[in-house]
């Protein structure tokens, strides 16, 4: 592409940072470098030339990198050290640098949404979130690749190629902020943002072993992000709840962000948003909590690996908390629903996002079976006459419906979302712990095989309900591989996907009800300190 060509053909010349320093730099958190930079300790300038190689060389090897703003980020990095020599801070984020994911929009760049039409159309504005971040002192230094369409578990199209996972470049990063999750595990960035309308914030974050926080997304403003529905009539996006949140190396980075974004700045930008600030007080409390865990649903069960470590977390947590099992009554219906929503139209609107593009290959299938129902109407049969209940399961809910079955649809999620919070409220519980995919990364083009363990993550969007994840180890040698109770299709492709994992990193999910978003991350804070993941980190 003339696009990417045109990309790498740029010489830059970064300021010399020594060895050492590089290192000390790449060794703290984004919070930690926000105190060193207003302390004096290291130089923005520093900083930002460090990550603006790393992105360069490291980023750039491993496809994790859209656009590059570099010159304009070392510019930004010198008027934050001018200001501090004069003893001005800009903000929480003074000369911390941060990537940006493709489709959030930042005035003069191009989000292409993975799409090559869009590569003549600029931003003509800067999305909220990022502007408020800006005004923090935070400098955007770098963009990141995402799927054609930002529609897929895998992150690749046709403008900068296929996203490689740093911890095993023949496995993918995930999607759809897939190039966040790559750059932030190999410090290539220090902190993220990016979207999650299914998981697109937790898939990347379990497969690169990173922090990612999806908040209750009433809270956080969604201008400026371009998605495939900005194209079409397409409004099952009302429903399922997309939202923007932070992607790091330790909770405090995501709770530097969410400081940032939940204030007066964030409410008079976007009247929509609900006037809530961060709650320092709920954050900061330290009252005993009911917590509920599990670790399977009716259409997927984790791998041991997941499982004991909910396990361990509940053993952990209950020294300080009342934790309990808790079976998910609405779970089947949830993830029916959820699918039904995300296929309505049959893919039409993704069809026509593209503008005649060709489809990449995770999209091909999909496309075919929709033109030609029969097909999927024979394979259904099929599988409903081998005994694959579950997989004749998944498959039914994706069809084409009408505008009566679409409102009555809408009014069965609404319905679901409110038994989901009486049961909440019914059983006292604050939080809820469980699987994020439930298995680790899989190989390149693999994620239509593990994609029903996607469900642990979007059904927490149907719910609207805000959800974060914390990386909790490394697959171990006596820990590769997948088996489960159906012994079906699903079963054979995870196993598959599964093999050669040892060393791969995973990830556990703290879910929290509807504006209690503090809670969750207040026990996230909690999970990273019984975890310590950080000794892990690449």
């Amino acid at each position: 592409m003339a696009k990417l060509h045109s990309r790498n053909q740029k010489n830059y010349e970064f300021p010399f940072v020594s060895p050492e320093t590089q290192s000390y730099i790449l060794s703290l958190t984004a919070s930690e470098l926000s105190q060193v930079i207003s302390q004096g300790k290291i130089s923005s300038v520093q900083v930002v030339s460090t990550y603006c190689q790393r992105a360069h060389n490291i980023g750039r090897s491993y496809n994790l990198t859209a656009e590059e703003n570099f010159d304009q980020a070392l510019e930004l990095a010198k008027i934050c050290d001018e200001d501090l020599s004069k003893g001005c801070l800009r903000g929480s984020l003074h000369g911390v640098p941060f990537s940006v994911k493709d489709h959030i929009t930042m005035k003069g760049c191009i989000s292409s949404a993975g799409m090559i039409w869009l590569l003549d159309h600029p931003d003509e504005e800067t999305a909220i979130t990022v502007k408020i971040l800006i005004e923090e002192g935070g400098i955007p230094f770098v963009r990141s690749n995402v799927p054609q369409a930002i529609s897929w578990i895998e992150t690749e199209n046709a403008i900068y190629g296929r996203a490689d996972n740093p911890w095993d470049r023949f496995r993918t990063p995930g999607g759809s902020t897939g190039g966040e999750g790559g750059l932030i595990c190999s410090r290539s960035s220090p902190l993220g943002i990016g979207t999650d309308i299914g998981g697109s914030i937790r898939s990347p974050c379990n497969n690169c072993g990173v922090y990612g926080f999806r908040p209750t997304p009433q809270r956080i403003s969604l201008d400026g992000v371009r998605t495939a529905s900005d194209y079409d009539d397409l409004t099952n996006y009302d429903i399922i709840a997309g939202g923007q949140g932070p992607m790091g190396r330790s909770v405090d980075d995501l709770v530097m962000i969410i400081r940032a974004w939940m204030k007066e700045k964030m409410f008079r930008f976007d009247p929509v948003i609900v006037p809530l600030p961060f709650d320092e007080k709920m954050f900061g409390d330290k009252k005993r909590l009911k917590i509920g865990y599990f670790y399977d649903l009716p259409c997927f069960m984790s791998t041991g690996y997941v499982k004991e470590a909910i396990l361990r977390c509940g053993r952990e947590l209950s020294k300080n908390h009342e934790v309990v099992s808790f079976e998910f009554k609405n779970a089947h219906e949830i993830v029916q629903i959820f699918i039904k929503l995300i296929s309505v139209d049959g893919n039409t609107h993704l069809k026509r996002a593209l503008h005649n593009e060709p489809p990449m290959d995770f999209y091909k299938l999909q496309f075919f079976t929709s033109d030609h129902p029969w097909v999927t109407n024979s394979i259904k049969t099929i599988l409903k006459a081998l005994g694959h209940k579950r997989l004749h399961s998944l498959m039914d809910s994706q069809s084409y419906i009408s505008p009566s079955e679409y409102i009555s649809l809408y009014r069965q999620a609404e319905k679901i979302c409110q038994e989901a919070i009486d049961q909440w409220a019914n059983e006292g519980l604050d939080i809820i712990i469980c699987p994020t995919l439930g298995v680790a990364a899989p190989y390149h083009g693999g994620a239509a095989q593990t994609i029903p363990g996607l469900a642990f993550s979007y059904i927490w969007n149907l719910l609207k309900f805000p959800s974060g994840i914390v990386p909790v180890g490394l697959v171990k040698n006596n820990e590769v591989g997948y088996k489960d109770e159906f012994n079906d299709p699903i079963t054979q492709g995870c196993c598959d996907q599964m093999q050669n994992t040892e060393g791969m990193p995973y990830g556990i999910q703290i879910v929290a009800q509807p504006y209690k978003d503090e809670i969750a991350l207040r026990v996230m804070k909690e999970v990273e300190g019984i975890f310590d993941f950080h000794k892990y980190a690449l």
